[in-house]
């Protein structure tokens, strides 16, 4: 809505006065080009040298991860659930993978932030967050995949208000494949999770609650091309100016 000059009656701006012109294609074309500020996931790499990380039951764990511990690992783990609305399911069709809750994973977190935080800060300007602000990384749990296993595409629920993205921090094993696929609309990155060096994290992360499907299959991607938001705002703010004068309105 806005109001005609000199007068107080509201104007529909869906239905412009008569004499007025019709809202023009630029508007329409100008605010479809506008595109997100960075990308809707990414992926960082870094040492391992700072993280530390023990589990309850099976003891601080050496990169990369061997067979040995990997099967300690299961001993303790329990079958991972999946949510649909408010109920809670078991379904190895849906989800065919293992879980240790982040209560029994201890990590020494004033060694890690030196690793984490700067990698955090690169992550936050290539999701296009605002610069000001600070990405603080909270461990839900930790998931294991043996051979085959998988998750298939899912949407990921926001676990607090404050929750702006997913992180995935693959840490260094002798695994063989696998991969971490987002998608977002018709946009899709595909992450190989054994892509990296024995002694490399790989940290992947996907903003807001985006679709997922992880799986124990090998793939290749590809980087999102980006376009220049500001550019196109600009375009958009002139031809609605202009239609503005045109038709009689005016708008804050």
């Amino acid at each position: 809505m806005c109001r005609s000059a000199g007068s107080t009656e509201p104007v529909d701006l869906l239905s412009p006065a008569v004499g007025a012109e019709p809202l023009p294609d630029s508007i329409a074309e100008a605010l479809a080009s506008i595109g997100p500020r960075g990308s809707f996931a990414v992926e960082q790499s870094c040492p391992a040298d700072d993280l530390e990380i023990a589990v309850k039951g099976v003891g601080h764990l050496r990169f990369p991860i061997s067979t040995a511990a990997g099967r300690a690992l299961g001993t303790i783990a329990r079958p991972s659930p999946f949510g649909r609305r408010d109920r809670t399911l078991y379904d190895p069709g849906v989800r065919d993978t293992w879980e240790i809750h982040g209560r029994n994973v201890k990590i020494d977190v004033r060694r890690w932030k030196r690793t984490l935080e700067p990698a955090l800060a690169r992550i936050r300007d290539e999701l296009g967050l605002p610069a000001g602000g600070k990405l603080i990384a909270k461990l839900d749990k930790m998931l294991i995949y043996t051979p085959g296993q998988f998750f298939a595409a899912h949407q990921d629920s926001e676990r607090a208000d404050e929750m702006v993205a997913s992180l995935v921090v693959q840490l260094p094993s002798r695994s063989s494949g696998g991969a971490l696929i987002v998608h977002h609309g018709e946009q899709r990155r595909i992450f190989r999770t054994a892509a990296r060096g024995e002694d490399e994290l790989s940290l992947i992360a996907f903003a807001g609650a985006s679709s997922r499907r992880c799986s124990g299959c090998s793939a290749s991607g590809s980087a999102l091309g980006r376009r220049s938001p500001m550019r196109s705002r600009s375009r958009a703010a002139a031809s609605c100016r202009s239609w503005g004068r045109h038709s009689g309105c005016y708008g804050g």
